[in-house]
């Protein structure tokens, strides 16, 4: 456990909103503690089964070299390009058709229905490439996948003050803090992260379009 330990990502279960899940963390430099990492993604599933089949296939690869690269892809370019990734590894290895350095040996060969899945994946809390901003989004909004919070810091520091505290004070659940934007508006979401991040200056402003592909 040691060893594992000083890895600088890893994959863990965890629940959401008391739905088995697997979360992915990052080392923090200089952590200390029984568990010194920080959330960067997490997955829920809609039972114990599902989940199992989809953390055998990452397991099978923790010393391949693989979780690094799957976790600098959530670090630079986000959880949505990390689930992306990672449903078309399991894919490929409950398949038999995995490529040169992914998964190769599928865990009992069962479907796990990606695309109905991630049908239950509404709410997603994002970071830019350069880490300097912070996106909240409702993949289903009224007419289609909507913002409800965007905010741009000034340095990478005052930015993942506010990312760290709302992964660590959810407990990854997204949805309950979806939930608030929506009943409560930016204001109040915004209030939510002054009480944990003293430093944070409320802004208020609403959050740009997404852009469309």
């Amino acid at each position: 456990m040691e060893d594992f330990l000083t890895l600088p990502y890893i994959f863990y279960l965890n629940a959401i909103e008391g739905s088995p899940s697997i979360a992915l963390g990052r080392r923090i430099p200089g952590g200390t503690g029984a568990f010194p990492y920080e959330g960067l993604w997490a997955m829920s599933f809609p039972d114990e089964d599902a989940r199992k089949t989809y953390f055998d296939v990452l397991w099978a690869q923790i010393h391949s070299g693989c979780w690094p690269v799957w976790g600098a892809i959530a670090a630079t370019h986000g959880p949505f390009a990390l689930t992306d990734h990672l449903n078309a590894v399991v894919r490929s290895a409950l398949t038999g058709s995995a490529s040169e350095g992914e998964a190769q040996s599928p865990p009992g060969g069962r479907d796990l229905k990606f695309d109905a899945q991630m049908k239950k994946i509404r709410f997603m809390l994002t970071r830019s490439e350069d880490q300097l901003s912070i996106t909240f989004v409702d993949r289903f909004g009224d007419t289609g996948p909507e913002k409800l919070w965007h905010r741009r810091f000034e340095t990478i520091e005052a930015c993942n003050k506010v990312f760290r505290a709302l992964w660590r004070d959810s407990t990854l659940r997204l949805p309950r803090l979806g939930r608030l934007i929506r009943s409560g508006g930016i204001d109040e979401f915004e209030a939510y992260i002054l009480e944990r991040v003293p430093e944070y200056e409320p802004d208020g402003r609403s959050p740009p379009a997404i852009e469309e592909s």
